[in-house]
């Protein structure tokens, strides 16, 4: 090998080493940033409980305030300290224009009537039986056309 190409080989070797350590870096930003919006999160929904105001400004930057009391279903499942798909599913019993607004494929929930919702909803009535048996056979059918899909591989 020529020493001109092994120049090039080290170099692209130290590059590729220099981008891993950057993406392991990143990926340890992000955890410590998934760590604070929960405890951020924790914090709000406490401070709500115990009726003190919270500011919905952007905690990142402490110029930029948020004036409207719309969040995205990542930001209000945060907020409220449940996974988006709890929010998803109940956003099946909330009223649109009421607890949430869409606009196009966007769903934007209104904080104070949607927090009100989710905190006020009656886990201990007794299951719908037939949404129950629905969300089952819709399951069953995803799995299905899965394996059929893999099998077709």
């Amino acid at each position: 090998m020529s020493p001109a190409l092994e120049k090039v080989f080290v170099a692209i070797h130290e590059a590729d080493a220099r981008l891993s350590a950057a993406e392991c870096e990143v990926a340890l930003v992000e955890a410590r940033l998934r760590a604070a919006d929960i405890a951020i999160a924790t914090a709000r929904r406490a401070a709500e409980e115990h009726g003190v105001p919270v500011s919905l400004g952007d905690t990142r930057s402490s110029s930029a305030a948020v004036t409207s009391p719309y969040l995205s279903q990542r930001a209000f499942a945060a907020y409220m300290g449940v996974s988006e798909r709890m929010i998803a599913y109940d956003r099946q019993d909330m009223t649109e224009d009421v607890h949430f607004h869409k606009h196009g494929t966007r769903v934007l929930y209104h904080l104070p009537e949607a927090a009100d919702f989710i905190r006020n909803r009656d886990r201990d009535k007794p299951l719908d039986t037939t949404r129950l048996a629905v969300d089952e056979v819709t399951r069953r059918r995803a799995r299905t056309a899965l394996r059929k899909l893999k099998a077709a591989r």
